[in-house]
């Protein structure tokens, strides 16, 4: 067994299993958690429904990625995914607490660095909060030890949900027009390569001697660096495409907030703008960016 061991949820989709594939290949022990299935490494567990399962060997490290996010999801009527969402963080802490996995990694919204709580994403967010609310608690009782919040924005991927950058560079493809709210400085993304590599520095960062013992509870913004001026950038991929799409700019709302990406201590350096995107666009096909 090695040294770090990781209980990572939402191992099916598409952030969960790309850090998985990640930690697998760095030689560290991954037990998955499926709502749909199990197998070899994988628990099948709906985790609105508590479970008193005792895991052998033991792991020292929860990553919380499963949720349900799709905005069409938290838009219909009379529906309790909030709810949902914050019961799967509860039960997912008094299963740690059961089975002494003393650290865990969350995945947050950005949104809540932004102060942006209203619109569409309303009770996706609010079930956000709550939840880090709710394993602050949890720290504050020491049932954990290290706790790592990442507000995550836009992820850019083959594979990854739909987004700003995603559906553009789609319609650039096929020749759509664009309508862009213009900012000067746009950071609003992540690659999955970097979401996961920052994972790993975490988990290695925290296996090192020194730092065994230690608590701390960190909230880290998992933004792009080096900020990109929107419209410029969404010009310079229409070229690099060939599109003959038409682009169409309004001009940045005065109350846009932009997040300046502070140092976080695990000594990691989230690539830039330009380059995830270039990264992206490396990878696409003609016919999907997604696939």
């Amino acid at each position: 067994m090695s040294l770090i061991s990781a209980l990572i949820t939402g191992v099916n989709g598409f952030s969960g299993s790309r850090v998985k594939d990640l930690l697998q290949r760095s030689k560290i022990d991954c037990i998955g958690v499926s709502r749909k299935y199990e197998k070899k490494n994988i628990i099948k567990w709906d985790l609105t429904k508590k479970n008193n399962k005792k895991l052998n060997p033991k792991i020292n490290w929860a990553i919380h990625s499963a949720a349900i996010h799709k905005i069409s999801d938290f838009s219909k009527k009379l529906n309790n995914n909030k709810k949902k969402n914050i019961l799967m963080t509860k039960n997912l802490i008094e299963f740690s607490k059961k089975n002494h996995i003393k650290n865990i990694i969350f995945f947050s919204t950005i949104d809540l660095s932004y102060n942006n709580i209203t619109g569409i994403k309303k009770n996706y967010n609010l079930s956000k909060i709550k939840s880090e609310e709710i394993i602050l608690k949890a720290y504050k009782k020491k049932i954990f030890e290290k706790v790592v919040i990442l507000r995550i924005p836009a992820i850019l991927g083959i594979g990854a949900n739909e987004n700003f950058i995603v559906n553009t560079i789609k319609n650039l493809r096929k020749n759509q027009d664009i309508f862009i709210n213009d900012r000067l400085k746009y950071n609003n993304f992540v690659h999955i390569k970097d979401l996961c590599s920052l994972i790993l520095n975490i988990l290695v960062f925290s296996s090192v001697k020194k730092n065994k013992k230690s608590y701390f509870f960190d909230v880290i913004n998992c933004l792009s660096s080096n900020y990109i001026h929107i419209s410029k950038k969404i010009k310079t991929i229409k070229k690099k495409l060939n599109s003959s799409s038409k682009i169409s700019i309004t001009k940045q709302r005065e109350n846009y907030k932009f997040i300046e990406r502070k140092k976080n201590k695990f000594n990691f350096e989230f690539m830039s703008c330009n380059n995830a995107i270039n990264l992206l666009l490396k990878k696409v096909t003609k016919n999907d960016v997604t696939n």
